[in-house]
């Protein structure tokens, strides 16, 4: 029986039986190689195996090295865009390395499905549950990291809090963070910015102070540092250069300072207004960068720029002329020129331009005419145009009113053209040198295809190139051949012998007169087959040639050395067969042999059962032979002394040598002593 394969990691299973004396073989490489590598193998994704940025991985029965059983994929291809690499739809766990060169993640699924997408240069453990790829863990009961997480891994890069600091992160409370802090001043809750409350602050010595609107009774305040919109109300004493401005003062209307004042408060445009007695216009105080002037009188300036002006009024206020350059005529009154047929009249703006001569206006044709007709020359009668139910050949066309379907048009020099017909179905348009005709087309050459390496369906005129080191694989002919259809199989990398290549005709077609559907096994290596379909009685013909990589062809004569076959079938004689060397096994005892690879030293062969031999003992020199009875073997007895005679010693006893009676016993006496001994 041929082996079959595990579902998931592909591992060979031998049959009871199968396999003698080469089963070794086939376990060292379920264990050396296939369940290694599933279980500690990396494999490396390349290049080579991407096409368009996406990498299909298959695993077939074989317990050969697969991509798709590596435990570990390390992706080293170059990606030119986000990449994908469908794996089989079998559980397996996969630990991801993606080290593409091009910065772009990679997504691992299972073809037509979702699975996980790894960004680049990170590394992912993954489980492939036979439907798609998903993450292989999502819950630790325990985590022990050996260094803070970081920030940008979702921690904070802290290995240690300090006290109160996981209080105030699960309740960030004024309180909490004051018992956080170990540097604060003061108490209560915490200050923002923008309006705070202050209860008893003690300011020290702000850089600035803005008292708006600081109410109550203050002293000591020095007058340098009073800013402006102080609402002071009550009366204010200065005296001289005094440094202290009593408070309660009540300030209206225009101020004037005399000594150490240098601040009057803030003013509004309409302060200044307020106070100015000889300004002209109304509205915001005006400085010299960006001002915006609403509707002002500029009067005559000496120097102005109106690069930005729009709304500039053309009709009124405007000298000068617009040069052609700036889009102007550059004179106060152009006009159009007459030229050749061509005249003007009128006054600008308001010209006329109209044509004069021949040569122009509408085209008279004939008196009547037909719809679709064409127009041409008639030098004949005089008239510019005429009506044309054709066109001439002279003129570029066929001289012809109609066209018959379907045909193809061939030149013919000044006369008529010249038509082919499709004629029948699959025809080609084929020069025979001198003109073209409808014909059948010639028979294709052999197109070889990529090395295959996987089932594949051959098509007419495929040449497959194919190479069954990662495993055995079929190729299919084609499903409804024509009587002369081709296919070639050729084993490019001298495989067969070891991983047999197999050629199915489809369930109702013959391979060289065989049974419908019977597959043929090519399992000689580097040989190229050729297949002609011949018709549904024969089927496909079988011829094969030997490669230049290695096997020969089996020949009637001259000496040639076989390897994984098998010759079976009572018609196969073998002859002068040398069994001094090359051969191994034991010849049975059903075959003509013994069954045995060895015996002992002086003993002898003896049936234990009707098919079975063994060796007896060794069997003393000049010992009597002693029958074992079935299922036993052969002994002896030892030599005995000189004169003593063998004596039997009753039933179920071997008998032994023993010395005669006293002396004077006859020959007949000792005959039935050793009866009586019986």
């Amino acid at each position: 029986m041929p082996s079959t394969y595990s579902t998931n990691l592909k591992i060979e299973l031998i049959p009871t039986g199968a396999q003698s004396g080469v089963w070794g073989v086939t376990t060292n490489s379920n264990l050396g190689t296939a369940m290694e590598q599933a279980i500690v193998g990396t494999a490396t994704c390349v290049s080579a195996d991407f096409t368009t940025n996406v990498a299909t991985y298959t695993l077939i029965d074989s317990n050969a090295a697969q991509t798709a059983r590596a435990f570990c994929l390390n992706i080293t291809a170059t990606l030119t865009a986000a990449g994908t690499i469908n794996v089989p739809a079998l559980q397996k766990p996969y630990l991801i390395f993606n080290n593409s060169v091009g910065g772009f993640a990679v997504t691992v699924k299972v073809s037509g499905q979702t699975g996980v997408s790894i960004p680049n240069g990170k590394k992912a453990w993954l489980y492939n549950n036979g439907t798609d790829v998903g993450v292989a863990f999502d819950y630790a009961p325990s985590l022990v990291l050996g260094t803070p997480l970081l920030p940008a891994s979702g921690g904070t890069g802290v290995g240690s809090l300090g006290t109160g600091v996981a209080t105030w992160l699960q309740t960030p409370s004024s309180a909490n963070l004051a018992a956080a802090v170990t540097d604060e001043t003061g108490s209560g809750a915490l200050v923002f910015a923008n309006s705070p409350t202050l209860v008893t602050p003690s300011l020290g010595t702000p850089s600035v102070l803005i008292g708006t609107n600081i109410t109550g009774t203050a002293t000591n305040f020095t007058a340098s540092n009073v800013t402006t919109n102080a609402n002071l109300t009550g009366g204010v004493t200065s005296v001289g250069n005094a440094a202290t401005v009593v408070t309660n003062a009540n300030l209206t209307g225009a101020v004037t300072s005399v000594g150490n004042a240098t601040s009057l408060g803030s003013f509004s445009s309409a302060n200044l207004l307020g106070a100015l007695t000889d300004e002209t216009g109304t509205g915001l105080a005006v400085f010299a960068t960006s001002p915006t002037l609403v509707t002002p009188n500029l009067g005559v300036p000496s120097f102005v720029t109106l690069t930005s002006a729009t709304g500039l009024p053309l009709t009124t206020g405007v000298t000068g002329l617009l040069p052609v350059a700036n889009g102007g005529t550059a004179t106060s009154t152009p006009s159009i020129v007459a030229g050749a047929n061509v005249t003007v009249s009128g006054t600008w703006p308001n010209q006329t331009i109209a044509a004069v001569g021949t040569g122009f206006g509408d085209v008279v044709g004939p008196a009547s005419s037909t719809n679709n007709n064409l127009a041409a020359f008639d030098g004949t009668t005089g008239k510019l145009l005429k009506e044309a139910a054709t066109v001439t050949i002279g003129q570029g066309g066929t001289g012809l009113s109609t066209l018959t379907a379907n045909n193809v048009i061939l030149g013919n020099g000044t006369s008529s053209p010249l038509f082919v017909a499709p004629s029948t179905a699959g025809n080609v348009l084929t020069s025979n040198g001198t003109t073209w005709a409808s014909s059948l087309p010639a028979a294709g050459g052999i197109v070889y295809t990529s090395v295959k390496t996987a089932n594949y369906t051959a098509a007419n005129n495929d040449g497959v190139l194919t190479n069954t080191t990662g495993g055995a694989f079929t190729v299919t002919l084609p499903t409804s051949p024509a009587v002369g259809n081709i296919v070639i199989v050729v084993d490019s990398f001298s495989q067969w012998g070891t991983n047999n290549l197999t050629i199915d005709p489809t369930a109702s077609i013959k391979i060289a007169n065989n049974t419908a559907g019977d597959t043929l096994t090519c399992d000689i290596s580097g040989i190229t087959v050729t297949l002609v379909y011949t018709g549904a009685t024969y089927g496909w013909n079988v011829s094969a040639q030997i490669g230049g990589n290695s096997g020969t062809v089996v020949t009637l004569n001259g000496v040639q050395t076989l390897t994984n076959k098998t010759i079976s079938g009572a018609s196969n004689t073998l002859t002068n067969i040398s069994l001094t060397t090359a051969v191994t096994g034991t010849l049975p005892v059903v075959n003509g042999g013994t069954g045995l690879t060895a015996g002992t030293s002086g003993g002898v062969l003896a049936y234990t059962a009707s098919g079975t031999l063994a060796s007896s003992g060794v069997l003393a020199q000049y010992g009597v032979v002693l029958g074992g009875g079935a299922g036993a073997v052969p002994t002896s007895t030892a030599v005995g002394t000189a004169t003593h005679v063998l004596t039997s010693n009753g039933s179920g006893v071997a008998p032994t040598f023993q010395a005669l009676p006293a002396s004077g016993v006859s020959a007949i006496e000792l005959f039935y002593y050793a009866n009586a001994n019986a």
